[in-house]
């Protein structure tokens, strides 16, 4: 994809990503690009890359390592997840799927890394 092709983050949008992130568990923003802003937390190692989608009012969620997508597929309804990717349709659908990456960063055991 070419830079000119990725939609940029404006203020509105950025406030949709980073207040429900506030609110369920991922409190720090760590980067703040023109198309994507990071979240993570003081409480769970887990991090998250959300750029705009193409689909208007949509977010595409990478979380990091830390967190066993198999795990997050057994928390959450089937039609979030796109292969090994996550949608989340709007900011409500967004503050869910972060609370429940949230509590299972401060639940699950630390994995040793690879």
């Amino acid at each position: 994809m070419r830079s000119e092709d990725v939609p940029l983050l404006n203020t509105l949008i950025r406030t949709l990503i980073q207040d429900p992130g506030y609110s369920n568990g991922f409190e720090w923003v760590i980067k703040s690009e023109s198309n994507l802003v990071t979240l993570g937390s003081a409480r769970h190692p887990i991090t998250v890359d959300i750029p705009e989608s193409q689909k208007e009012g949509a977010f595409n969620l990478a979380f990091s390592a830390h967190l066993p997508l198999n795990e997050l597929k057994r928390a959450l309804n089937r039609e979030f997840f796109l292969g090994n990717k996550l949608e989340a349709w709007n900011h409500n659908m967004l503050g869910v799927i972060l609370k429940r990456a949230a509590e299972l960063g401060i639940a699950l055991p630390d994995t040793p890394e690879a």
